[in-house]
């Protein structure tokens, strides 16, 4: 039987065929202990206009290393007016900080905080955005990244050609990047 969750839109979600493989049932990876089903999800994420909307206009379309905790909003909300949106510029303002809270650890003000008080996604491990020392700014962290596996990089090119190339056998690495 198939989870189901049943929101407020009374529009049905359901686990993908991949979310199930990889977290029901003792599957794959039920505790994302491995790093490759991080990587998977962030692809997932970053690469889905639908249900990952932030993280992949910030990933894919945002082209700057470094970046204010304004400077995504503003963008979003540019997007949302070229493309004759309607979403407010609070809803925006929340989509950042959920989007930075996933990649970005949280800053605990108090020194006797409960653990749960400041618990972070495990996307944080992919050290993808980097805060600076007073938190004000914020960077891309570019370069190898080590712990992508090769398997990842597969399934994602596979992806790719399925979107982009569907009657193409070959790309060009540029076209790929």
């Amino acid at each position: 039987m198939d989870p189901e969750v049943r929101p407020n839109t009374g529009r049905r979600l359901r686990v993908s065929d991949l979310g199930r493989r990889l977290l029901l049932n003792g599957n794959w990876d039920p505790f994302l202990e491995d790093e490759a089903s991080l990587w998977l999800i962030h692809w997932l994420l970053a690469t889905n206009p639908e249900s990952g909307t932030t993280g992949h206009i910030v990933f894919s379309l945002y082209h700057r290393p470094d970046f204010s905790r304004r400077e995504p909003t503003e963008y979003l909300i540019d997007f949302v007016k070229k493309h004759s949106l309607k979403v407010s510029e609070r809803s925006l303002n929340r989509e950042v900080d959920c989007f930075l809270r996933t990649y970005v650890p949280a800053r605990s003000s108090a020194k006797d905080a409960l653990p749960e008080d400041s618990l972070n996604c495990p996307l944080l491990q992919l050290n993808l955005i980097q805060p600076s020392p007073d938190g004000e700014l914020y960077r891309f962290a570019l370069g190898p990244k080590p712990s992508l596996p090769t398997g990842v990089v597969g399934f994602a090119l596979g992806q790719y050609f399925e979107r982009f190339r569907p009657d193409q056998g070959t790309t060009s690495v540029q076209q790929c990047l």
